[in-house]
């Protein structure tokens, strides 16, 4: 049994790891991973942006937005792959199959926001 596909959740020590390699429980990988980790990178980039004074910021503003949709879309991309691997470990096929439908919507609205992006110009 390899260690990607058996019960090996001792063999990672974080939940982080455990979700990336598809041993954690789906609760986790989807709401600890997914929901909570979303809130915490919006958070903290937020409150990065709220520290930079205004003067610099109409200037750096550009700037930021592309790093912000940067992290974010890092962030999504984990997240994504942590919620799919685990979706096998669901206390029932149809939360499964919820959290990949999930992430599909996601993946299509992240990339949805990426074409208006380039779209538009970044205006």
């Amino acid at each position: 049994m390899s260690l990607l596909t058996g019960n090996h959740r001792s063999a990672y020590p974080s939940v982080f790891s455990q979700s990336w390699f598809g041993v954690a429980p789906l609760w986790k990988a989807f709401w600890l991973i997914g929901v909570g980790g979303h809130v915490l990178v919006l958070a903290v980039t937020d409150l990065l942006l709220g520290l930079v004074p205004r003067s610099i910021l109409s200037q750096s503003a550009m700037i930021w937005s592309g790093t912000e949709w940067l992290a974010y879309l890092s962030y999504a991309v984990f997240s994504s792959v942590c919620i799919w691997r685990c979706a096998h470990n669901a206390s029932s096929p149809v939360w499964a199959t919820l959290a990949r439908v999930a992430v599909a919507l996601n993946v299509s609205f992240v990339a949805f926001g990426i074409f208006l992006l380039l779209a538009t110009g970044g205006s």
